[in-house]
């Protein structure tokens, strides 16, 4: 995590102290910032709520982060860090590419949905134009490495003759927002009906077909 951190923001977060102790306020701290950032927004939340909400003092707070901001991008950073671990999980699949698309669709359609993607997506929204380091930093610990972490699988399949040759960074994004977009979109605009989460199941299996339909081997 403590590498992950220092990468999000580009060498600007400091290293968790090592003790117990000081991780577990560490911890704490980006808790109570998630909880005041997704109520509040960045413009909105106060240090001295956080801090609060933390049970920390100030000094505490600041020798963990150096800044409102560098406590931000710690929060990205707690939310973004363990879907690797999930997406990695899914390509360790030894599955024919189809079940392996639908099992990776079915991922990508859950975590889309989940109530601290819809937060962190609607910070990010709000936030992005006044301070485009946030957005960036998303784009690259969320979407970016996570599509690399897809393109072998991608591009053994269009070796396979699976799928048709054509730009794989392209069909791999496409891919991903057929998946992610329509579920996702009701619960941000804060529609009185989403999905159920067995609809977003649905809709995932039905974005493969879809896919595989526009991208398929002639």
């Amino acid at each position: 995590m403590a590498s992950q951190a220092q990468d999000l923001s580009h060498g600007e977060t400091r290293s968790p102290p090592r003790s117990g102790r000081a991780r577990g306020k560490r911890e704490a701290i980006i808790a109570a910032a998630k909880q005041v950032f997704f109520q509040e927004g960045y413009a909105g939340a106060a240090m001295d709520r956080i801090t609060a909400e933390a049970g920390v003092s100030k000094a505490t707070v600041y020798n963990h982060f150096r800044s409102k901001e560098e406590l931000l991008l710690a929060v990205v950073d707690d939310v973004i860090v363990p879907f690797h671990a999930e997406y990695r999980a899914v390509l360790d699949h030894d599955a024919p590419f189809v079940e392996w698309l639908t099992d990776l669709a079915v991922t990508v359609a859950r975590k889309a949905t989940m109530p601290e993607t819809i937060a962190l997506t609607r910070l990010l929204m709000a936030e992005s134009l006044r301070f485009p380091k946030f957005g960036q930093t998303f784009q690259e610990a969320l979407i970016d490495r996570t599509l690399e972490l897809y393109r072998p699988k991608f591009e053994q399949a269009i070796a396979a003759g699976i799928l048709r040759p054509g730009n794989v960074y392209h069909i791999m994004e496409r891919f991903v927002e057929s998946c992610a977009h329509r579920p996702q979109r009701a619960l941000l605009y804060a529609d009185p009906d989403p999905m159920t989460p067995e609809q977003v199941d649905e809709h995932a299996r039905e974005t493969v077909q879809f896919f595989l339909h526009g991208y398929a081997a002639s």
